[in-house]
């Protein structure tokens, strides 16, 4: 769009206050014009008495000077009060500024803001994705890999978006190192450490991946470990053993299953335990001793044991077994 389209269109107020800007510039050039001439006329005697010039011919010389140049003012001053295109050639240069309404010059920014945008929008779309998965590792069951399938990222950083689901162990970022393979096919994975909680186990987990690309524009994506498949619980029992002293008990796990760090608990107006009530592990089917003395309200009533453990998967567990009344056990 012209200078002179542009101005077609502001309102008629500002159409004027330019053109009233325009003349009293070049009113401004023309007084220039006629202080610069009267400085000169000294320096044009000069000129033309060394080239023998005399008589008639020097006013006429300093009258041609000055009224071209006065001539030269007054049809630019007139043309462009009347001619868009006379008035920008004529001074628009020397200002360098267009006047807008707001709303036009809304609407060149807004288009400027498009433009800027439908390229930024082409450039990210150009670059190279990651394509990420998080999978358990050989290592254990609280380490877990993150991997990538697709081309390389820098400044990557994993969380849980809920840590009702995962308890990160530390901070997983690995900084500037480069996270991933550009070759075709290839893949690269980092270690994170951390432990699911039941509802993780039970539901999955959503990770919050954060990485900066190769244009170093921040990018970020929520991707999805399955839930863990389902284990075997212990089935607990607890009882007299078959030979044992007067306070011996024995907790039993009847099932194929795994328990680690092990514990029992009882109401102490019920049951006192006597000797170690923890164990590292106590897979199944076996069984561990331990000795315990009842109140009299325990042999009345029973005892509600609670039993605390971890699975394969690092996830705590707890379960409760009633004891009969001690009137089973003569």
């Amino acid at each position: 769009m012209t200078s002179g389209q542009d101005e077609k269109r502001l309102p008629r107020g500002a159409r004027w206050t330019l053109i009233v800007l325009g003349s009293l510039a070049t009113a401004f050039l023309a007084f220039v014009g006629a202080v610069a001439a009267v400085f000169v006329v000294d320096w044009i005697r000069a000129e033309v008495k060394a080239v023998s010039i005399e008589g008639f011919w020097v006013p006429l010389l300093l009258w041609i000077l000055f009224g071209g140049v006065v001539a030269a003012a007054v049809v630019l001053f007139a043309m462009s009060l009347f001619r868009t295109q006379w008035r920008h050639a004529s001074w628009g240069w020397l200002f360098g500024f267009r006047l807008l309404s707001r709303k036009a010059r809304e609407d060149l920014e807004a288009k400027g803001y498009q433009v800027r945008e439908a390229a930024l929008v082409r450039e990210r779309a150009s670059v190279r994705k990651p394509a990420w998965s998080v999978e358990p590792t050989s290592f254990g069951p609280d380490w877990f890999w993150l991997r990538n399938y697709g081309y390389g990222a820098t400044e990557v950083k994993i969380e849980p978006v809920d840590t009702r689901f995962f308890v990160p162990s530390k901070p997983a970022y690995w900084g500037t190192e480069q996270v991933g393979d550009d070759s075709p096919g290839a893949s690269q994975g980092k270690q994170f450490q951390g432990r699911l909680t039941r509802r993780g186990r039970d539901e999955g987990v959503s990770f919050r991946v954060t990485w900066l690309d190769a244009n170093g524009d921040q990018q970020e994506e929520v991707i999805q470990m399955d839930k863990r498949p389902s284990l075997t619980r212990p089935q607990w029992l607890i009882d007299r053993p078959k030979q044992g002293k007067p306070g011996d008990y024995a907790l039993f796990n009847l099932s194929s299953s795994i328990a680690k760090a092990v514990r029992i608990d009882c109401p102490s107006a019920l049951c006192i335990p006597t000797s170690q009530v923890e164990w590292d592990a106590l897979d199944g089917p076996a069984a561990e001793l331990f000795t315990a003395r009842l109140t009299d309200q325990g042999k009345l009533m029973g005892v509600p044991f609670q039993i605390f453990w971890t699975d394969a998967y690092l996830v705590d567990e707890v379960s409760e077994f009633q004891m009969a009344p001690p009137k089973y056990f003569v």
